[in-house]
């Protein structure tokens, strides 16, 4: 071999050393992104466990062993992309309406509801939208919190326990 051909065969193969270290970077760099998106989901997944077994409520009240209807009911219906529609279902006007995320993650995906609306009539729909599931996957879980009377204090947030009279509905925005 000439002076020549050794130094051509260093040079490939220091260039394919440094190719494989750019590639070795690049897989490690990917699997700790999904290790970091799959840490985030199994964090939310207990957040929703504990939250739920810590807020166990019974899903409607029985008298006489027949269930009785809410005077303020909640239901969610799409109102195309993003958008969603909170829909007072019940026979009787809700008043300090405030929605929030269940958990931390379905907080964060919740936009355009950041203030209490003061009152939500029958069969009124309030407008809010989801963030994409590209970046935030899955379902989300919406909590509704309200009063049946309009002068009760709302309190400093949905969590308020302040007040006695103030009620809550957890409602699910399906995954799209």
């Amino acid at each position: 071999m000439t002076p020549e051909q050794i130094a051509l065969s260093n040079l490939q193969a220091q260039w394919w050393g440094v190719a494989a270290a750019f590639l070795t970077v690049a897989v490690a760099a990917t699997f700790g992104y999904l290790t970091l998106l799959n840490n985030r989901r199994a964090l939310d997944a207990q957040q929703r466990a504990t939250l739920a077994a810590v807020s166990a409520e019974p899903a409607h009240s029985l008298r006489r062993g027949v269930a009785t209807p809410a005077a303020v009911s909640w239901q969610i219906r799409t109102g195309g992309g993003n958008q969603w529609m909170l829909i007072n279902s019940g026979s009787k006007p809700a008043y300090n309406v405030q929605v929030a995320g269940y958990t931390d993650l379905d907080q964060r995906r919740i936009f355009g509801m950041d203030t209490p609306r003061d009152s939500v009539a029958p069969e009124e729909a309030v407008p809010f939208q989801v963030r994409s599931r590209f970046t935030l996957r899955g379902p989300v879980n919406v909590i509704v919190t309200f009063t049946d009377e309009p002068d009760v204090d709302p309190g400093p947030g949905p969590d308020s326990s302040s007040s006695s009279e103030r009620s809550r509905q957890t409602l699910l925005v399906p995954a799209r």
